[in-house]
Parts: structure tokens; C-alpha cells; sequence
């Protein structure tokens, strides 16, 4: 786990148990954070941060044939979070994002249809076998500069 305030991992103890009881366990120790499960998908977030990215409503075409690489440089471009990151005066950094390290990714299928940012990264990091996305935005005062991973 990375702390959101100064991109240093944050190390703790857990005895062993269920994942329930690892989030618990992380979130007791760590109260700026807090967790929940949303049909299977465990969200982790910062507490008191809500990135209104995460719920922008998009229209979605979906998906066929798609590495991760290239689902990672198609969503900026969603016109829905395009426009978003425009009135919202922000740059999308991909940085290392399209780097994989290990075999060289499947392709995969995304359904489309209305729905949020989330609930699209929720699809690619499950259909691409990632399992974790995260979007990380600089703090208010600062240059609006965000980024959308799929790890």
C-alpha cells in the first residue's frame, strides 16, 4: 500500500486470516483509509478523498480484442473523461502505465454500455487479469495533473 501524502509504502502487521480480516486489519491501523466490496471488487481509497473522475458517466462502445497496453492509452481519450480532464484544467501523465513486466499480454474483450470510469476499470482490470486500477490526482492548490493505472 502506498500512502497517497508522501508515495512511501506503508508496511504493517497482519497475522494471517481472510482478506476481510487483511482490510480490517490495514484499516484499523491505518484510519485514513477504509475499504469496501462493491459485487466482488474490493474498492481501497483514502479517506475523505473522492475523485469525481471515478463516477463520470460514459457511454462505452466496449471493447474486442484489446491488449491492456491499449485499453491504458484508449481511456484518456473516452470523449466523456476527455472532457472532464479538460474543464477540470488537468494533464493525464501515462508515464511507465503502458509498460508490462512478464509474458506479453492477452488480448481481451470489454462490454460496453453506460456506465462509470470505475465501473470500466473495475472490467479491465478483471477481463486483462490485473485486478487493481487506481487513479491518483494531485492535491487542490496544486497543478491538476492525474493518473489512471492498471496494475
Amino acid at each position: 500500500m502506498w500512502s497517497p501524502q508522501a508515495s512511501v509504502p506503508i508496511f504493517f502487521d497482519f497475522p494471517g486470516g481472510t482478506v476481510r480480516q487483511l482490510l480490517d486489519s490495514f484499516v484499523s491501523q491505518f484510519p485514513a483509509y477504509q475499504w469496501r466490496e462493491d459485487k466482488g471488487i474490493i474498492h481501497v481509497f483514502w479517506h475523505g478523498t473522492h475523485l469525481p473522475l471515478a463516477d463520470v458517466a460514459i457511454s462505452y462502445p466496449g471493447a474486442r480484442g484489446k491488449t491492456l497496453g491499449q485499453m491504458r492509452s484508449d481511456i484518456p481519450d473516452i470523449p466523456e473523461i476527455k472532457a472532464w480532464l479538460d474543464s477540470n484544467h488537468c494533464s493525464h501523465d501515462q508515464g511507465l502505465a503502458n509498460y508490462t513486466i512478464g509474458p506479453l499480454p492477452q488480448p481481451f474483450s470489454v462490454d460496453g454500455g453506460s456506465m462509470t470510469l470505475a465501473q470500466l476499470l473495475d472490467q479491465v482490470a478483471t477481463k486483462s487479469g490485473q485486478n487493481y486500477w487506481s487513479i491518483v490526482q494531485t492535491p487542490p492548490g496544486k497543478p491538476c495533473d492525474v493518473d489512471i493505472s492498471i496494475e
